[in-house]
C-alpha cells in the first residue's frame, strides 16, 4: 500500500465517527449537569432544623422595630366633660436595637439558658427622641432545641401596652422547629406561651418550610410562621397588672398576630435574620366611678380601644 493509501480513511470509519460525535457531546454535556443536579437534589432534602447550644457563644442582633398606636376613646352617653369630645390619637414608635444573646449553660437535657441583654437602644415616640434605653434589665431565657421558650426571668412588671412588642417580647416568641425532618414544602402546627407578658393566653403557631435560602456565609431553612395570641387581663390604673378585676381596675380583652419569615441556619443551628410584621387590637374597660376626675384630666372615659401595627428585622451582625 502506499502512502496516499494510508492517509485514506475508510467509508465505514468516517460514518462511524460522524455518528459518534453527537453521542460523545451529548455524554459531556450528561458529565457537566451531574453537579447541578446534585445541588438540586440537595435543596429538597429534609433536614432535622435544631437549635444548637454552645456554651459561651455569644450572638449580637441588629433590630429595628417601626409601630403605630391609634387610640380612640368613647366617653359613654349621659357623661359631662369639659371641653369638646376627645380625638382619636395615632403615635408612631419607633426603636433601634442592638441586642446580645449569650449561652450561659447547656442543660442535660439539650436545654439551653440564654442572657439576653439590649446593648444599645435609640427610641423615638410621636417623633420625640426618647433616652437611650441601655439600661433595659438583662433577661435570661431557657429554650428547648425546638425553639420553643421555656421560662423567663429578669422582666419587670411593666404596663403590658410597652411590653407586647418590646425586646423582651420578641425574645420570648421562639423559632418554632418541627419535631421532625422537613423539606421545602412541608407545614406544622404549635402552640405557644409568652413567658413574661401577664394576661397572654395559649397561642398558636402556623409555620410553613418555604424554601433553602443561602444569607452570607449560612445555608439557611425560610420558615414563615403565623401566630396568634389572646389577650385577657387586668390592670391597676397605674398600669400594672392586677391579679383579679375588682374596684379600680379595668379590664383589657383582644388579641395580637405577628407574621415572621425566620432564615435557620441548618449547620450552625441558630437563626440569622428575621423579617415580620403584625398587629393588635385591644379594648380597655375602665371601672365605672361616681368621683368627680382629677383637676385637669377631664372625665374617665368608658373603654378605649386601641389598635396596633408593627413591622420589624432583626440580624445577625458579624
Amino acid at each position: 500500500m502506499n502512502r496516499s493509501d494510508s492517509r485514506v480513511t475508510p467509508p465505514a470509519a468516517r460514518i462511524a465517527r460522524r455518528r459518534g460525535f453527537p453521542a460523545l457531546r451529548l455524554c459531556l454535556a450528561a458529565l457537566a449537569l451531574l453537579p447541578l443536579a446534585a445541588l438540586a437534589g440537595q435543596s429538597d432534602a429534609p433536614a432535622l432544623l435544631r437549635m444548637k447550644f454552645r456554651q459561651g457563644e455569644v450572638n449580637k442582633y441588629q433590630t429595628n422595630m417601626q409601630m403605630t398606636m391609634h387610640m380612640v376613646m368613647n366617653m359613654g352617653t349621659g357623661q359631662s366633660h369639659p371641653g369638646p369630645a376627645p380625638q382619636p390619637m395615632t403615635i408612631p414608635v419607633n426603636m433601634n436595637m442592638l441586642i446580645q444573646q449569650q449561652v450561659t449553660k447547656v442543660l442535660a437535657n439539650g436545654n439551653g439558658v440564654i442572657t439576653s441583654t439590649v446593648l444599645n437602644q435609640q427610641m423615638s415616640m410621636n417623633g420625640q427622641t426618647r433616652p437611650n434605653g441601655a439600661n433595659t434589665p438583662t433577661t435570661t431565657i431557657t429554650m428547648t432545641p425546638l425553639g420553643k421558650v421555656v421560662s423567663m426571668t429578669g422582666i419587670p412588671q411593666q404596663n403590658p401596652m410597652s411590653g407586647i412588642f418590646g425586646p423582651n417580647s420578641l425574645s420570648g416568641m421562639g423559632t418554632y422547629l418541627p419535631s421532625r425532618a422537613v423539606r421545602p414544602g412541608d407545614s406544622w402546627t404549635d402552640t405557644m406561651r409568652m413567658p413574661g407578658l401577664t394576661g397572654a393566653g395559649s397561642g398558636t403557631v402556623r409555620s410553613h418550610f418555604i424554601r433553602y435560602e443561602t444569607v452570607g456565609r449560612y445555608r439557611t431553612a425560610l420558615i414563615r410562621s403565623v401566630v396568634t395570641v389572646p389577650l385577657n387581663m387586668n390592670m391597676n390604673m397605674m398600669g400594672q397588672p392586677a391579679g383579679r378585676s375588682g374596684a379600680g381596675t379595668m379590664t383589657m380583652s383582644g388579641s395580637m398576630h405577628i407574621t415572621t419569615d425566620n432564615n435557620f441556619a441548618v449547620a450552625e443551628g441558630k437563626l440569622i435574620r428575621t423579617t415580620g410584621d403584625g398587629g393588635a387590637s385591644i379594648a380597655m374597660h375602665f371601672p365605672h366611678s361616681s368621683q368627680p376626675s382629677r383637676p385637669g384630666m377631664g372625665a374617665m372615659p368608658q373603654s378605649t380601644l386601641m389598635t396596633m401595627k408593627m413591622t420589624m428585622t432583626m440580624t445577625l451582625t458579624p
